[in-house]
C-alpha cells in the first residue's frame, strides 16, 4: 500500500549526542518522553509538475535550480536535510552546474548575472542569492551523506570546536579554536567566544558565591552577541555537573536563551545554507556554504538575552569597545562592512581549510 511504502522511507528512531549529524537534527530528539520527529530516510523519489506565464519561463527555471541546489524538501534545510537531485542523468545535465567550481554554479543562472558575492548588492531583511557568499569544496563524491556531515562539521567545528581529542592547550595556539580544551572530547570547555563571559558579568553570581569559572578579563560588561549573526533564538547552557555526574557541583549562571530584543517570540532564520549540493548527471555531489545576503533587523530591536536587562547589543558586532579577541578567527571579520563581519569571518576560515571561497 500507500502507506507501506511511505512507512519504509520514515526514521523513527531517537536522536543523540551520539549521532554524527546531532549537531544538525538535535531537534528531531524526544523531549520530555514525547516521541521524536519522523524523518524521511534518503533515498525517496516524487515527481515534480510546474506550470505558469510563458514570460516568466526563465525565472521560473532560475527558481526552480536555486531550489535544488541550495533549498531542499522539509525542516531543517537550511542545515542541509532534505536535500535533493535529478533521477533522470539527461534530464540532469540540462538543470545542475556542470562542476563544483565556482564559475559553474554561478553561471547556471540566466536570469541573475554576477550573483555571487556582486559588491554593489542592496541589502533587505529578505535573504537574497544576489550579493551571496559562497564556499565550495570542488572534489566530488557520489557520497552526499559524506559531504553533508563534512558540511554540518564546519559550522560545529567552527562554533564550537576544541584542540582534537579535547586535550588542553596553551600558548598562541589556544586562540585558534572555539573552546581550550579539558582533556574530555565529551565535556565541552571554556568557550573563547565572548558570549559566556558577557553572560557571567550580566548576571551576576547567587548571593555569597563566585562563579566556577570567573570571567576572563578580556572580555567586559558591553553586550555583545556575535553568534546572533548565525540565527535567533540561540539557547546557551553551562556545564554544572562535574564529571561524577554530581548535579550542581559547578557555580555557573543558569540556562539563558538570546532573541531579538529579548522576546521569546522573537525568531531570525539562519542565512548559512550548508549542504551537499548535486552536479553533473546529479550522481556527484560537492558540499557547500551558502550565506545569503540579508540586512539584519534595527539595532533597536537588537539581540538580548530574554528577560535580561540591559543586555541589548548591535548586530554583526564581533568584539565590543575595550575588549581583545580570544578567538583568533573573528579578527578577519572586525573590518568588514557591517553586515558581512562574521560572514567573512567564516567563509575566510573556510578558506583556509582549501576550500574555494567567493567571500
Amino acid at each position: 500500500s500507500v502507506k507501506n511504502i511511505a512507512n519504509a522511507f520514515v526514521e523513527r528512531d531517537n536522536v543523540t549526542w551520539k549521532d554524527k549529524h546531532f549537531y544538525a537534527t538535535w531537534p528531531a530528539q524526544g523531549f520530555g518522553g514525547e516521541n521524536p520527529a519522523e524523518r524521511w530516510k534518503e533515498g525517496l523519489t516524487f515527481d515534480l509538475c510546474l506550470s505558469g506565464p510563458v514570460k516568466h519561463k526563465e525565472v521560473l527555471q532560475d527558481t526552480l535550480k536555486a531550489w535544488i541546489l541550495f533549498g531542499g524538501y522539509g525542516g531543517r534545510v537550511r542545515r542541509g536535510m532534505g536535500a535533493i537531485t535529478i533521477n533522470d542523468p539527461e534530464i540532469a545535465k540540462q538543470w545542475l552546474p556542470s562542476s563544483g567550481s565556482l564559475n559553474s554554479i554561478k553561471s547556471i543562472f540566466t536570469t541573475l548575472p554576477d550573483w555571487l558575492d556582486h559588491q554593489g548588492a542592496n541589502q533587505t531583511e529578505t535573504p537574497s542569492l544576489y550579493g551571496a557568499g559562497l564556499a565550495i569544496k570542488e572534489t566530488p563524491k557520489t557520497n552526499p551523506m559524506s559531504l553533508w556531515l563534512e558540511a554540518v562539521t564546519w559550522l560545529n567545528e567552527f562554533r564550537q570546536g576544541q584542540p582534537q581529542g579535547g586535550r588542553s592547550i596553551e600558548g598562541a595556539q589556544k586562540s585558534n579554536y572555539a573552546r581550550l580544551g579539558a582533556g574530555d572530547i565529551n565535556r565541552p570547555s571554556i568557550s573563547n567566544w565572548p558570549e559566556p563571559d558577557k553572560i557571567r558579568r550580566l548576571t551576576p553570581a547567587p548571593r555569597g558565591k563566585e562563579y566556577t569559572h570567573p570571567p576572563r578579563p578580556e572580555h567586559n560588561k558591553t553586550p555583545v552577541w556575535p553568534r546572533a549573526s548565525f540565527g535567533l533564538p540561540i539557547q546557551i547552557q553551562f556545564q554544572k555537573m562535574d564529571r561524577n555526574k554530581n548535579r550542581n557541583a559547578y557555580t555557573e549562571p543558569g540556562n539563558v536563551t538570546l532573541n531579538i530584543d529579548g522576546k521569546m517570540e522573537g525568531r531570525l532564520a539562519s542565512p548559512l545554507i550548508i549542504k551537499a549540493i548535486a552536479i553533473g548527471d546529479g550522481t556527484q555531489f560537492v558540499a557547500c556554504a551558502l550565506w545569503l545576503n540579508r540586512q539584519f533587523p534595527d539595532d533597536k530591536r537588537g539581540p538580548a538575552l530574554t528577560r535580561g536587562h540591559n543586555t541589548m547589543g548591535r548586530w554583526d558586532v564581533l568584539c565590543a569597545p575595550g575588549d581583545e579577541i580570544l578567538y583568533s578567527p573573528l579578527k578577519s571579520g572586525v573590518d568588514a562592512p557591517r553586515g558581512k563581519r562574521l560572514r567573512t569571518a567564516f567563509m575566510t576560515w573556510l578558506k583556509g581549510k582549501n576550500l574555494n571561497v567567493s567571500v
